[in-house]
This record gives structure tokens, sequence and C-alpha cells, in this order.
């Protein structure tokens, strides 16, 4: 399929895992992965044989299509392996452990504060980054210590040091084991929603709207049509790109 198209992606899956069942683990006559799982393209399993079979148990990946190819990154030493943003490991104990895991070719681009965005989407932003943090961390002391070096990236940013403050205080309030809890989206809200192109000059439109919305009950038909306030999204405004590039 084309790249971008809605089916990709779940053709692509589809074909993986017919390949995993029937060519790259069926054929297999070696140790058996454990815990096999794959994200897209990513894929994490635990070892529990030499690294010798691991080696041959690459070539067997290797030789079950002429296309897809596969190549592995461990470390024996420290008994760990990045996956996505994580650093999976195990400790002394036998126990797994988290911790964040950046490329080393990783930069530092957070949205600048000044940036022609509303400002409530700066002021989420080192929350968000934290609550993250807060979820692969396995161990508190990493956790704070990821947070220092997030607070230092935030402010070569120009983020507003009290900013950051608040942020971290509400994680202060949200526990390691609810912030792992599965996240179930709310319903459709029935509230209707008024679309606007955003600009820095503009009032407080949510304000205004659940302002002027008390008004509505003193017309029935308008208390039909809108019985709670319209919900404020903004849409982004042309940027040079758009004006440049066709």
């Amino acid at each position: 399929t084309a790249m971008g198209t809605r089916t990709g992606p779940t053709y692509a899956n589809l074909f993986m895992g017919w390949l995993e069942v029937e060519k790259l683990l069926g054929l297999w006559q070696g140790t058996t992965p454990h815990r096999w799982r794959r994200y897209i393209d990513d894929i994490l399993f635990f070892w529990r044989s030499s690294e010798e079979e691991l080696l041959k148990f690459l070539e067997h990946l290797n030789a079950q299509h002429p296309f897809i190819k596969f190549t592995i990154t461990y470390n024996t030493t420290t008994k760990s392996v990045p996956f996505l943003d994580t650093q999976v490991s195990i400790n002394e104990s036998g126990f797994i452990e988290t911790d964040l895991y950046k490329k080393s070719s990783a930069k530092v681009q957070y949205l600048l504060p000044q940036s022609c965005h509303p400002s409530h989407i700066c002021r989420n932003i080192p929350y968000s980054l934290g609550y993250r943090l807060l979820r692969i961390c396995s161990k508190e002391e990493t956790f704070k210590q990821r947070l220092q070096e997030l607070k230092e990236d935030l402010i070569s940013r120009s983020y507003h040091i009290k900013v950051i403050q608040e942020a971290f205080d509400r994680l202060k309030e949200v526990s390691r084991t609810d912030a792992l809890k599965k996240v179930i989206s709310e319903q459709k809200s029935s509230r209707e929603v008024l679309s606007i192109t955003y600009h820095p000059n503009l009032p407080p439109i949510s304000q205004l709207v659940k302002m002027h919305h008390a008004v509505m009950p003193q017309e029935p038909c308008l208390q039909r049509s809108f019985p709670k306030p319209s919900m404020v999204g903004y849409k982004r405004a042309q940027n040079l790109s758009n004006l440049l590039v066709r």
C-alpha cells in the first residue's frame, strides 16, 4: 500500500502477525523468546539462553523474508534493551526496571511559549511531559532525576520557572499506580463546537460564550438548540509553509 493511506498500518500488522506465527517463531527450533511483543516495527522480548544462540535466532529472522530484515540492540553487561522511549533492564534481584530512553542524537525541541498557540497549550506541556516520566520511570529516585533534567530542558526553551514548578507540584498528587491505569476515553460530548482560527489578539472566547449563554433560556428555541455552552476549538492559521509551498 502507499505510504500514508489509512489501511497501510492495518495491512502491515496483519502481514507481520502472519509472518511471526508461521515463519519467525513457527519455524524456529531453538530456545523460544519469552514475552514476544511488537509495536508496529519495534519488538521486545526476553532471552533465556546464550548470546551465541541469540545471534543464530537473528540469522533465522533475517532468512525468512527477502525484504523484511531485523537488527538487534542489547547490553549484556547492564542487562538492558531500549524499547521505544523506555530503557528496560533487569536488576540484581531479577526484577524488571524501566527508565527513560533518549537517542544520542535527540534534541530539545519543545514548543516555545512565544509560539502562536493558545496559552493553555504551553502551560500543559510541562505537566504532560512530567506525567510521561511518572509512567516510564519505575524507581522514584530515577523519576526525580529525570524530572530535574526535564526542568533544565524546559528552562532552555524559555519556559517560566513558575509554570514548571506548578506543573511538578500537581504531579506530586498523582501516584504511579493511578498514572499507569488504562485511560478510558469519555463518550462524545453533545455540546456544539465553535471552531475559530486562532490569533493571539483574540479576546477570551470561552469566557464570552459562557457569559452570553446565560441569555439563551429567555428564548425557548435557542435553549433547545444550545442546552449547554459551545466548546471552543481553535484552528491553526496559515503559516509561511502554507503560503510559500504549494
